[in-house]
């Protein structure tokens, strides 16, 4: 758990595999609350030194990865809005799932939902017609890639880490001159404890303020992550956030409320 949560200060261009530790975090934390349990109930009082050390340090990732631990979030005003972003896999075009069923729950779930501000990621562009009927005067943005060869996974992801982290740092040149509050929404494919999360300067974590639990949003092969964000600077403030507790993705929508 100490180890997974340096990386949000270890520059994947430099060490790109190390950046894969970030992933277990949360197990290890899961693990570690375990641990923590039985060495207080067995009494074990002197075996508690190292986990509160660990403990202490490894605090603010925590109160990243498990929401409900840090400030509290504030009451919805009459100045508000919501927003939702969801990795739509391609709205399941090639069958992953259940190709044509799944793919009417999906234009249901987006036409009942009432979110001003609504991001996809992996939105097929030869459906934006259809989009744009099911929703009225949305716009839709193509963001993402169709399915990836699972083949050299590690170097695959070595190499994203890297183009992340990169990324990030040019992301916060837009954000720091940007005349407005920004709201920043997607897919990231990293963890709250990651180099290139963290990289993201100035911005708020709408889950860690406003969210319950591990949030988790992939639903993928490595479940139990939380790599879909809402993140927001200070002109706004969340004041509600859900984890969509669906399964027609291997993401989970995720919606929040905001006050400006």
């Amino acid at each position: 758990m100490f180890l997974s949560g340096l990386c949000k200060f270890i520059n994947p261009e430099v060490l790109p595999l190390y950046a894969l530790i970030g992933l277990v975090f949360p197990f290890a934390l899961f693990t570690f609350a375990i641990g923590l349990v039985l060495r207080v109930s067995r009494g074990y009082w002197k075996g508690l030194v190292w986990p509160l050390i660990i403990l202490a340090c490894s605090f603010l990732n925590i109160q990243k990865t498990v929401g409900g631990l840090a400030s509290d979030a504030g009451i919805l005003s009459e100045n508000s809005f919501s927003a939702t972003s969801f990795n739509v896999r391609r709205m399941d075009e090639y069958n992953w799932m259940e190709g044509d069923i799944t793919r009417k729950d999906l234009w249901k779930w987006l036409g009942e939902n009432d979110s001003e501000i609504l991001c996809l990621q992996e939105f097929p562009s030869k459906m934006k017609e259809q989009l744009s009927k099911t929703l009225g005067d949305y716009s839709v943005v193509r963001d993402g890639t169709d399915s990836e060869d699972r083949k050299r996974l590690i170097s695959r992801l070595s190499r994203a880490y890297s183009l992340r982290a990169k990324q990030a740092r040019e992301l916060n040149e837009y954000i720091s001159i940007s005349p407005h509050d920004v709201l920043l929404a997607g897919d990231f494919n990293d963890t709250p404890v990651s180099y290139a999360i963290n990289a993201i300067e100035n911005m708020h974590d709408a889950f860690t303020v406003a969210g319950l639990g591990l949030g988790a949003t992939y639903i993928g092969d490595l479940q139990g992550l939380r790599i879909d964000y809402l993140m927001y600077t200070d002109g706004l403030s969340a004041v509600d956030f859900t984890t969509c507790n669906i399964k027609l993705s291997d993401h989970r929508p995720i919606t929040a409320k905001f006050n400006f």
